[in-house]
């Protein structure tokens, strides 16, 4: 991790000197070069300037890799004398900082799996008590950046209070409790917030809807939206840190399963893009000779289950192909539909390659997740199995020519669904499979 302080004269980084994750925190000048004699050890991946651009914030983990203290060290002083900003002593919480957007707030985000907490501490107060926004409430969630100017100058809160899949809030700074918070953005069901970006005139929401992440832009002086179109059926973005407050450019990635990395600036008033860069894929690669397409499957509850597909256009499709089917499904992650040139070789020798965006994961918004774990984490491996039949029924691949594949988590799903349906897949590959559960969780020496 790396930070640059507001002056741009000095680089505050971690190196990590043994692969451990237990970094050193070290200061560089820009200006001659030199390391300075502030070298922080067991530092986590926290670190933040105030404004005063001598004073840094920075995190340290416990035996467990549990980062669970914030400290403050002002340059050229002791690390012994650097005082404690804060200790998470809920040994559920990771303790983490960040800073706003419009640099004017340091910002301790405690979370748990299902709840959060975050603190504020302005940055050029760096001496100040952090503030609670909103005590710990058990299953609320809530994330938060600084907007100067809206509404008076307000946080944005992005929250699941009283909105399943996220809304965006306001609130006072001198006041912002749950109590005073104003909506900025309403829950919508079939829409699952993801974030908020704030730009001096613009407001970025990241959404997800039917499965496809999406960009709405919001001109804060008419309130007039629009949303960022993409080109094919099946993609995916990638976000960039943006860090310019004032400006009318937003940066993202965009992939897709044919497509490589390709960066634009989006004009965020005309709502014009230029393209900035494009990975190259060796070997003569030409995106116009493959297919993509979504397809939803039925699972045996009548949920439709989306499905991404690749093939070469050469490929038939009157007849089964070899096809290579991958799950994850767990934690709410996404497996979004990303381009890797590594599939490339497969495609051209005829294989289809799809992904099944099971429940467990968080690609058709929050209750997707709910409803794939704990009790109803069966949903995960019926899902894939469901989805494998259907690709099999649709005559796009046969028992015979069928491989599926998943790690870690989708590992586990591997597990399950070959044991569930041993008949209807030729191979299965589980990578580090997490599928001794029991003896894993129970042993305490591993930090899980």
């Amino acid at each position: 991790v790396y930070r640059i302080s507001p002056d741009h004269k000095l680089l505050a980084f971690s190196v990590d000197y043994a692969g451990t994750e237990r970094f050193t925190l070290q200061v560089k000048d820009l200006t001659t070069g030199a390391l300075l004699p502030d070298a922080i050890p067991d530092t986590f991946y926290s670190v933040e300037w105030a404004a005063d651009n001598q004073t840094l914030f920075y995190n340290k983990q416990d035996a467990a890799w549990r980062p669970y203290k914030v400290f403050r060290h002002r340059l050229g002083t002791a690390l012994t004398d650097d005082p404690l900003v804060f200790h998470e002593d809920n040994d559920s919480y990771w303790l983490q900082l960040y800073k706003s957007k419009d640099q004017r707030y340091i910002l301790l985000d405690m979370h748990s799996s299902t709840t959060k907490e975050v603190q504020f501490i302005p940055a050029d107060q760096p001496e100040a008590t952090p503030t609670v926004i909103h005590p710990r409430e058990h299953k609320l969630e809530y994330s938060v950046e600084h907007h100067p100017t809206l509404r008076g100058g307000v946080f944005l809160i992005v929250t699941n209070g009283e909105a399943e899949n996220f809304r965006v809030m306001t609130a006072p700074v001198a006041m912002p409790g749950k109590a005073n918070w104003q909506e900025l953005i309403p829950h919508r069901p079939a829409v699952k917030v993801d974030g908020v970006e704030p730009f001096a005139n613009h407001l970025v929401i990241h959404e997800r809807e039917n499965g496809l992440r999406q960009i709405r832009v919001v001109d804060l002086a008419t309130e007039q939206e629009q949303l960022v179109t993409f080109p094919e059926p099946v993609y995916n973005y990638d976000r960039h840190t943006n860090p310019e407050f004032d400006t009318t450019t937003l940066r993202f990635t965009y992939n897709s399963l044919t497509t490589p990395d390709t960066v634009f600036d989006y004009n965020m008033v005309d709502g014009t893009r230029v393209q900035r860069k494009q990975q190259a894929v060796l070997g003569g690669y030409d995106p116009a000779n493959y297919v993509t397409e979504r397809r939803f499957a039925t699972a045996r509850d009548g949920t439709q289950v989306p499905i991404s597909l690749v093939r070469h256009k050469a490929t038939p499709v009157d007849q089964p192909a070899p096809l290579l089917l991958y799950g994850y499904g767990s934690y709410g992650a996404c497996i979004d539909p990303y381009f890797a040139a590594s599939r490339v070789s497969l495609l051209d020798r005829g294989m289809v390659y799809a992904i099944a965006h099971i429940r467990g994961g968080g690609e058709m918004g929050r209750p997707w997740y709910l409803n794939g774990k704990l009790l109803h984490k069966m949903n995960t491996f019926t899902d894939f199995v469901d989805c494998a039949q259907s690709l099999v029924d649709a005559g796009v691949t046969a028992p015979e020519t069928l491989t599926v594949m998943g790690r870690s988590a989708g590992g586990l799903l591997m597990g399950a669904v070959v044991n569930l349906r041993p008949d209807l897949f030729k191979a299965v590959i589980a990578g580090v499979p997490f599928v001794d559960v029991i003896n894993t969780v129970l042993d305490p020496t591993i930090p899980l």
